[in-house]
């Protein structure tokens, strides 16, 4: 649970906690954005991926794998998308939030409003490039380094 996630996660002083997400565009689509977020940096990582709990953990293992993270925890919300994700972290360093309270993982809840900026609910992520949501992305990184100084 994610009251026992560690001091230096919870406060952001160290890096490699991570918060992961999915953004839906419609309900109806066949694809989603993965995003996971580091919570000191607030570097954002995001690909395109099917909805299912396996391209999910695929796209996570992606993400890990093409930035180089070091995961010492990720904290997730209890969607269905994500019951994979034990196979890929470990289960000791995998923080779920309560039922029905996904804003305990805020940061990234908060990040979204920056994509909602360029995908606006409703509209579907079916029709997005992978090198589209890169460009957007990185945009949303530039922006977040910039007014964080």
């Amino acid at each position: 649970p994610i009251h026992q996630r560690p001091e230096e996660a919870n406060n952001r002083t160290t890096e490699w906690h991570y918060e992961l997400d999915t953004v839906i565009g419609k309900r109806e689509d066949k694809y989603c954005l993965v995003t996971v977020l580091d919570r000191k940096s607030r570097k954002l990582y995001s690909v395109k991926s099917l909805k299912t709990s396996l391209a999910v953990k695929n796209s996570l293992i992606k993400i890990i794998k093409n930035n180089a993270l070091q995961v010492k925890t990720l904290t997730i919300d209890n969607g269905s998308e994500n019951v994979l994700l034990h196979e890929v972290i470990n289960q000791n360093n995998l923080y779920k939030c309560d039922a029905y309270c996904s804003y305990k993982k805020g940061s990234i809840e908060n990040i979204h409003r920056h994509i909602r900026r360029y995908i606006a609910k409703g509209i579907s992520m079916d029709k997005f490039s992978d090198e589209q949501i890169q460009i957007m992305i990185n945009r949303i990184n530039e922006y977040l380094l910039l007014i964080s100084k």
